[in-house]
């Protein structure tokens, strides 16, 4: 012992080095610390910040430094961790780049654009249909891994990605399976038949709002930016749905303060949400930061507009009351309670807004681009009352572009990461191991000819008269599947709907003078959700 002893007391910056790979190899090795990133941060800078001022303050020279047997536990353990995760992991044998192997930072590097959607597809046709993009994180391109991930025998569940909005609660990213199941029944009421046949008159008062908007454009004679109306439509939907109050984003023709917030915090989300750990401390450290401070004040202010409206009580047909009608009396409230409806509240305002939007302006691009389409289209509806949900939900054309624009272009690129439980998951030959991670981005999915044939164009026939472009029906899945899959989509498709029969009943769409139609596509953003480049539009009134 005494040897032991000399050899710690001579060689201190080994014991410190050996002392941090075994930290690695004890404690850091398991399970989840994403929610301790900030506590984890503060020990890390505090103890090196007390080494340096004892060392400075000290007036003992030979001594050994502090600092240098702090840095020395840090080598020791970010080195075991590098080693670990290039050469003992059990994702080590699987292809992708080197950097990813290591750390997840060098996702979010390689996104500051937010681009994810283009990075993962690059990566996908270097590396192929299955890729390590993580230090235990896979992307699986393949026809059949939507089914296999939400099929009922294998049970994937959420990952670490869905605590981003923590301490909020909300259906989207509950983890645990029986919380999850127990608060989507209150979903699955609030929008079953009977509630969206009560959300019917709201819905069209807002597209009669969207077409007189446009009126006032073809009276001016001036292109329109296609992406602000349909946001502003969707927004304002979504808000009298949620909030049982409109944002008056119609009416004024110009974006509310909390949807810029919401933009604002989207841009940092889709950058950080790859590393959660990062978004933690983010939010825990720089709050001030203009992007960070735009997200907590968007919070604040839908947790203020939620509250007044739980104060309101039973009085509006919305989605809020059927959050409120689960609770009960309002002095009975818990604190979960109010964190349960703030942040489904904000649930509803972002999965109902941004992706309706984004689809209604990708659509309107491709018939702006496409005359042909739009008439047919256009006689396809002319005996149709744009208000009849029924007949539209009939209609084979219109169902076809929506189908081919959610294919093509997805509401979400690249979100909603999946977890394998302990026995793993066989994805053709290759097995994959229990306890990874899964990113499986629908944007290089709705891109695969083993899917679809010439799956790069826009061919709405391939849901009507042509089944022999999809190859595997499976591989679309815009709204999920499974216990996971979205709640909303008959409200989205009600929307997507009426507003896209409604508009081209009444206008021709044409690209504006200076536009061809590719910035759209070319200038989309991956944050979270999609978001559409700009896209100038002209509508005319039809003369027919």
């Amino acid at each position: 012992m005494g040897v032991v002893a000399n050899q710690a007391t001579d060689h201190p910056w080994l014991v410190a080095i050996l002392a941090g790979a075994a930290t690695h190899v004890t404690v850091f090795i398991r399970g989840e610390w994403h929610m301790q990133a900030p506590w984890l941060a503060t020990i890390s800078v505090g103890t090196f910040a007390a080494a340096l001022i004892t060392d400075l303050t000290r007036s003992h020279s030979g001594t050994v430094s502090l600092v240098s047997i702090v840095t020395a536990f840090y080598i020791g353990l970010f080195t075991s961790i590098v080693i670990y995760r290039l050469f003992c992991h059990k994702l080590h044998r699987f292809p992708g780049p080197f950097g990813a192997k290591i750390s997840k930072l060098w996702h979010t590097l390689n996104c500051l654009d937010s681009r994810q959607h283009v990075y993962l597809h690059t990566l996908h046709k270097k590396y192929g249909s299955i890729v390590r993009t993580g230090p235990r994180e896979l992307m699986i391109v393949t026809p059949d891994i939507f089914e296999l991930l939400d099929d009922p025998r294998n049970q994937s569940h959420k990952t670490d990605w869905y605590d981003l909005l923590r301490p909020a609660k909300a259906v989207i990213s509950e983890r645990d399976p029986a919380v999850h199941n127990k608060r989507r029944k209150i979903w699955d009421k609030a929008l079953n038949a009977a509630s969206l046949a009560e959300y019917k008159p709201l819905l069209s008062n807002h597209v009669q709002k969207l077409l007189d908007n446009i009126d006032e454009t073809v009276a001016e004679g001036n292109p329109v930016l296609a992406n602000d109306i349909f946001y502003w439509f969707a927004f304002d939907v979504v808000s009298e749905l949620a909030l049982g109050k409109t944002f008056g984003m119609q009416e004024e023709r110009k974006w509310h303060q909390s949807t810029l917030h919401l933009r604002s915090g989207m841009a940092l989300l889709g950058i950080a949400s790859s590393v959660p750990w990062l978004a933690r401390v983010a939010f825990a450290y720089v709050p001030n930061f203009p992007v960070i401070r735009d997200w907590f004040a968007l919070q604040d202010f839908l947790k203020k507009k939620m509250t007044e409206r739980v104060h309101r009580g039973l009085v509006d047909k919305d989605i809020a009351e059927h959050f409120i009608e689960s609770v009960g009396e309002e002095n009975e409230w818990t604190e979960e309670d109010w964190q349960w409806v703030h942040g489904d509240g904000m649930n509803v305002l972002i999965a109902g807004s941004e992706t309706t939007a984004a689809t209604i302006t990708f659509l309107f691009s491709q018939l702006a681009k496409n005359r042909a389409l739009a008439n047919r289209l256009h006689r396809s509806l002319e005996s149709t009352e744009p208000t009849d949900l029924e007949a539209l939900r009939e209609n084979e054309l219109l169902n076809g572009i929506i189908n081919e624009t959610l294919r093509l272009y997805p509401a979400l690129p690249s979100a909603a990461y999946r977890e394998t439980l302990e026995d793993g998951l066989k994805v053709g030959d290759t097995w994959i191991p229990g306890g990874t991670k899964i990113i499986a981005p629908r944007y290089s999915v709705a891109r695969l000819e083993a899917a679809f044939a010439d799956a790069e164009s826009f061919i709405p026939e391939r849901w009507m008269d042509k089944p022999e472009l999809v190859s595997w029906p499976k591989a679309f899945a815009p709204f999920a599947t499974g216990r996971y899959s979205c709640v909303g989509r008959q409200l989205a498709l009600n929307e997507i709907r009426m507003t896209t029969a409604s508009i081209v009943q009444k206008y021709v769409v044409s690209l504006a003078s200076e536009e061809d139609g590719e910035a759209v596509i070319s200038e989309m953003k991956d944050q979270m959700a999609v978001f559409p480049g700009p896209l100038r539009l002209i509508f005319s009134r039809r003369q027919d």
